[in-house]
């Protein structure tokens, strides 16, 4: 039987290192995407109180009150602020990078027009909204 060397145990250490380091970026990974998706959440439930108050397009044809406005648009910074914040690095967010914002958008685009369609299609079903 094959005695151990100094170099099995350097493997052993490389090994160790090579684990650390997958887990450490797979916590980074899976912070990331929890931070996205709290912004994707908070935001879609803000926006979903403009696009379920009327039957005409939100924004476009008609706008919710100013305070309803200034308040749903500061949940909306505050909740994009929260993950460069020290109380989302507290509790485990990490920053979005640039890249993502532009994804964001699409994706609250696509959630408003999807809402805005199903709205459309309630309406022919049933002959009112809400």
């Amino acid at each position: 039987m094959k005695r151990p060397s100094i170099h099995d145990g350097d493997l052993v250490i490389a090994g160790h290192r090579h684990v650390a380091r997958v887990r450490s970026e797979l916590g980074r990974e899976q912070s990331l995407f929890q931070s996205g998706w709290f912004v994707v959440g908070l935001l879609t439930q803000t926006l979903i109180v403009h696009m379920i108050r009327t039957q005409r397009i939100p924004f476009i044809q008609s706008r919710a009150a100013t305070p309803v406005i200034l308040l749903t648009a500061s949940i909306m910074a505050i909740g994009i602020y929260l993950p460069f914040s020290p109380l989302g690095v507290h509790v485990g967010m990490v920053p979005l990078p640039g890249s993502y914002f532009p994804w964001l958008v699409g994706i609250l685009l696509s959630y408003c027009l999807l809402t805005q369609l199903m709205k459309r299609f309630y309406i022919l079903r049933f002959g009112q909204w809400l």
